[in-house]
């Protein structure tokens, strides 16, 4: 083998390029950004369209349909949702990935452009927006003091808003609990009709009075003037004195017929922290901008911003995803570094010999180190995936150079010189590394490519895995040797009592070995009838497995989603969540609550949500989901209203909800639909271990309808548009102008006074003027009429849909639930009634599917992989015998553990078709050399596999041990790495203790059938 000659030959070649990884690897190190999960970027292109008071089913019928039929046709759609509410649509259409976000909006964009036209005339233009799924709210700012609402909102959003947004990597900014000043017109209709004035001449009045239109240029000989009008109050006291009409020679001003009062917007949202009113700043990232580098500029500026803070105002952090992100990346570290220690220390108690546990143990840094230089030029951060790679990988980057290293030991021991036994150590082994890596690294080529966003994710796991472990070879043909031949001694040390001792121990391991090995081979159908029995019990643990898509992480955070009764008034919500508050401030593990009412794409002053921040893991004594379980049980017992607790969702998809289990049915008819779903979510509630059980359709809605007379409205000279505008303007509210304030505008909006509007009488009592000039009461020209409407209606691939959500308790997984009520689902919907799943759920469907086929794809690449190299149809399935053996140790040890099957753990058994080839491929290769050398295949076999011991041994015990940390790791977002790590330290395990036997058996029954298969043609020649 070339390369272990060469760096022999040019040690000084070899140190350099070890001084540039290192370098470069540091550099590279340093600049990668630090986040959750990889950035995928999700091609979502929203359509918001409002119409300011129109019912949900009025939207649905004029808006939303007419968009959604116009963009359904676009190329590359994988879903079309949409939200019709009351004043809004919003149109949601989700590409394939890989779609160019860019291209798609623009189509989007020329799209609505082709049926603006058919949409209502009173609708602001619709917008479109580029979506990015995952950029939730990274983190929320509370704002909060003993000043008025209006100065908290003032401050918020004139100074520290436009502070953050030039931060590098904000995106955009959600406000919540926002309440701006507004001019209020109050008018009293009893003063109006006194006057013979309809709320269209205030109307009027204040958008003809109120106005600055420029006058162009004047230009002079000299000068040039531009000439403005200034016709708009400059006080809000001078709305009080505008003259609406004048009667009997009297002008009509506007404290006439009502007052104008300095105030604030209409109360349909608020936020609370710590139990204070407050106004929320939700921070969302771009595309592609990493998380942790973003919230710690964030944090930077309320520094800041906390030293120049008003009086009586105060400015805190209520919510920081990053905390999570940088404490999981910092365990993963500790993990990481802990695993390569471990992983030396197995050599050192092999070898004894301090210098060969060096030269091995360089290799950890440098092929990791090296890693980092691939994973920067391709744009990764430092996260989940990548980290987790580098973590499994600790073990086994080691695996070459301990093979090698124990060779060149073993050849020092027969007395070579060291560059000799450095050279032929490494060459006679350098087919066996590079054939281990070759296979290990084919088992990711389906992993890096698999769809979805699952594929996404996992691209950056098997891409860092596969460098890492390619740099562990050829660091183990280079500077193995290298170091091999500098640092061992000429004469073979004369070793101790303590390594005698050792060394015994060893060679009596392998004599019992070499006697078993010989037993194994005199019964060799005997072992193979075990093997098969051993591999038929994984049927029964696989089915004893719960399946899940992701294990449940103690984040130290949490949501709390809750509603009152359809109906409920924005303040008899907050009273509700002030319970609840006073609920959460007395567990001592709970640090500080933000809670936000009305906000989201499905907003209601009914429906709320809370996110929690509890101390940190290490700093309690209960863990996240012991008193999530407390909190589920403590908030419901109050009647009258719902709370749904749901553990922060830090992982893969999902909707705003957080709820695991999103199950969607479509069907014609919302009556039909809110009939049939009532039946399963009755069924599925009583469902041992689901919790939380919810659907986003509220049939329930108290509305007025109101009727419109044609005929008599037309006899008595009154149009539709008349009637309609009265009822908006003083029932709704209208703002109909702006007033201006040291460079801001406020809005100015008129309505009736409260008092006179309670009650649906109160709608008749409205006046409007005819055709000839006379006010006419509705009373007679419209029917009000009481009923309930959805507060709003959602949709999915254009049919009316209902979705069902829900959690599960500890030990009910995902699996499990979507097997339950697909099982109601199909005994209640009719036909003509469809389901599909959403978020999580979608995922872990997508999930399982694509493994299967990742599963199934390794092992055919790994087979022609190894039959490539071996030049051998037969040897390929030798090696990969003990596949079937470790899956049995990887599906035990998650049972015997408490773990699930989930895409973690699945991951780790796909891992071992790569790592159990390993061992296989030591045995296989150098029984093959010797009887090449004319020993024959018992006598080979029974030579192969004691000397071979001591690395197999060592190589499976390094991996087991470099993820050791990992499997037993207690910190923060363990829960959802310790199943790959269990699942590989199980298959390991097994497979090794049981590759020993069955794989020299294997060898010598193929060795026998090939022998009878090339018998049989010559004796038929003979013949």
């Amino acid at each position: 083998m070339i390369l272990p000659e060469i760096a022999i030959k040019r040690p000084v070649l070899t140190l350099m390029a070890m001084v540039a990884i290192v370098v470069f690897g540091v550099i590279s190190f340093l600049r990668l950004g630090v986040d959750q999960f990889p950035q995928v970027d999700f091609p979502v292109v929203t359509v918001t369209t409002v119409l300011e008071g129109a019912a949900p089913e009025v939207v649905e019928e004029n808006i939303t349909d007419v968009i959604e039929e116009e963009v359904a046709t676009i190329e590359g759609i994988r879903t079309l949702t949409s939200v019709s509410s009351h004043g809004a649509s919003v149109v949601t259409v989700e590409f394939q990935l890989g779609r160019d976000i860019d291209i798609a909006a623009q189509d989007v964009r020329d799209r609505v452009n082709r049926v603006v036209k058919d949409l209502p005339r009173d609708i602001e233009s619709p917008v479109i927006d580029k979506l990015d799924m995952a950029s939730q709210p990274i983190m929320w700012l509370g704002v909060s003091g003993r000043r008025p609402i209006a100065e908290i909102t003032a401050y918020a959003e004139d100074i520290l808003k436009p502070r953050i947004e030039t931060i590098t990597g904000v995106g955009s900014i959600l406000v919540g609990g926002r309440r701006e000043r507004t001019v209020r017109v109050w008018l009293d209709r009893e003063r109006l009709e006194a006057h013979d004035l309809s709320s269209a001449d205030v109307v009027s009045a204040l958008e003809r009075e109120n106005v600055e239109i420029p006058g162009g240029f004047l230009v002079s000989e000299d000068v040039e003037f531009s000439v403005k009008t200034e016709g708009e109050f400059e006080e809000v006291s001078g709305f009080d004195d505008l003259i609406i009409a004048h009667r009997k020679g009297t002008p009509v001003r506007l404290r006439d017929v009502g007052y104008v009062e300095d105030g604030l917007e209409d109360y349909r949202n608020l936020a609370r922290y710590k139990g204070e009113p407050a106004v929320g700043l939700g921070i969302k990232k771009k595309a592609g901008a990493n998380t942790v580098a973003v919230a710690r500029a964030v944090k930077v500026e309320v520094e800041r911003a906390q030293k120049i803070l008003p009086a009586g105002v105060s400015l805190e952090v209520a919510f920081d995803s990053s905390v999570f992100i940088e404490e999981s990346a910092a365990e993963m570290q500790f993990s990481l570094v802990f695993g390569g220690v471990l992983a030396a220390l197995v050599v050192f108690i092999f070898l004894r010999n301090f210098r060969a546990t060096i030269i091995t143990a360089v290799t950890i840094p440098l092929a990791i180190i090296g890693t980092f230089i691939v994973i920067y030029f391709l744009g990764f951060t430092l996260n989940t995936m990548t980290m987790l790679a580098l973590t499994l990988a600790i073990g086994i980057v080691i695996d070459d150079a301990i093979v090698i290293i124990d060779n060149i030991h073993r050849h020092r021991e027969l007395g070579e010189g060291p560059k000799d036994a450095a050279r032929i150590g490494a060459s006679e082994l350098a087919f066996a590394a590079i054939a281990t890596t070759f296979a290990l690294g084919a088992v990711f080529i389906p992993v890096a490519f698999m769809e979805g966003i699952i594929g996404r994710f996992f691209f950056e796991f098997g891409i860092t895995v596969a460098v890492a472990v390619f740099l562990s070879t050829a660091i183990a043909l280079t500077v193995t040797p290298m170091l091999s031949s500098k640092l061992f001694t000429r004469r073979v040390k004369t070793h101790g009592f303590l390594y005698s001792i050792m060394e015994s121990f060893y060679k009596g391991l392998e004599s019992a070995y070499r006697r078993l090995l010989g037993v194994a081979l005199r019964f060799r159908w005997l072992v193979v009838l075990l093997a098969l029995c051993v591999f038929a019990s994984s049927i029964f643990a696989w089915q004893g497995l719960g399946k899940e898509f992701m294990p449940a992480e103690d984040a130290s955070a949490f949501m709390v989603s809750f509603q009152t009764p359809v109906g409920s008034s924005i303040g008899y919500t907050n009273e509700k969540l002030k319970l609840n508050e006073k609920t959460l401030a007395d567990i001592p593990e709970i640090r500080s609550f933000f809670a936000a009412i009305g906000l989201g794409l499905e907003a209601s002053v009914n429906k709320g949500i809370m996110f929690v921040r509890m101390h940190p893991k290490h700093e309690r004594t209960r863990s996240q989901q012991d008193i999530v379980g407390e909190l589920r049980a403590t908030l419901n017992q109050e009647p009258g209203w719902t709370n749904f607790v749901i553990p922060f969702a830090m992982g893969f998809g999902g909707s705003g909800r957080g709820m695991p289990l999103e199950f969607i049915i479509r069907g014609p008819t919302l009556e039909g639909l809110s009939d049939y779903t009532d039946e399963i979510v009755r069924r599925f509630e009583k469902v041992p271990g689901i919790v939380g059980v919810d659907t986003n359709f509220d049939l329930g809605l108290p509305e007025l309808s109101v009727i419109i007379d044609r005929d008599r409205a037309a006899d008595l000279g009154v149009d539709t548009t008349a009637i309609a505008s009265t009822i908006n303007t003083l029932i709704g509210g209208r703002d109909v102008t702006t007033f201006k304030e040291s460079g801001r505008r406020y809005d100015v909006r008129v309505k009736l006074i409260d008092a006179q509007t309670t009650t649906p009488r109160d709608i008749e009592r409205l006046r409007v003027r005819s055709k000839d000039g006379a006010l006419v009461s509705l009373a007679g020209m419209v029917n009000v009429v009481e009923g309930v409407s959805p507060s709003v209606i959602n949709r999915h691939q254009r049919q009316r849909s209902i979705t069902v959500f829900s959690s599960m308790e500890p030990g009910k997984t995902l699996g499990s639930a979507l097997d339950d009520i697909a099982a109601i689902a199909e005994e209640v919907l009719p036909d003509g009634y469809s389901t599909t799943l959403s978020g999580r759920a979608e995922q872990f469907k997508e999930s399982f599917v694509s493994m299967v086929m990742v599963f199934a794809l390794a092992i055919l690449i790994t087979y022609m992989v190894l039959a490539a190299q071996f030049e051998s149809l037969v040897h390929p399935f030798t090696v990969m015998i003990a596949l079937p053996l470790s899956i049995v140790g990887a599906l035990g040890a998650l049972y015997f553990t408490g773990n699930t099957i989930n895409i973690y753990s699945l991951i780790g058994i796909t891992l071992l078709v790569g790592l159990v080839t390993k061992n296989s491929i030591l045995l296989v290769d150098y029984t093959n050399t010797l009887r090449q050398r004319g020993l024959g295949i018992r006598e080979a076999v029974l030579e192969a596999g004691p000397v071979r011991l001591r690395p197999i041994v060592m190589t499976a015990l390094s991996t087991m041990l470099g993820v050791l940390p990992t499997a037993i790791g207690v910190g923060p977002g363990s829960e959802s790495r310790a199943p790959m790590a269990i699942a590989v330290i199980g298959g390991l395990f097994l497979s090794t203790l049981l590759t020993l036997f069955v794989v020299p058996v294997v060898y010598t029954l193929l060795d026998d059938l090939g022998r009878i298969v090339k018998r049989k043609p010559m004796q038929e020649d003979q013949a």
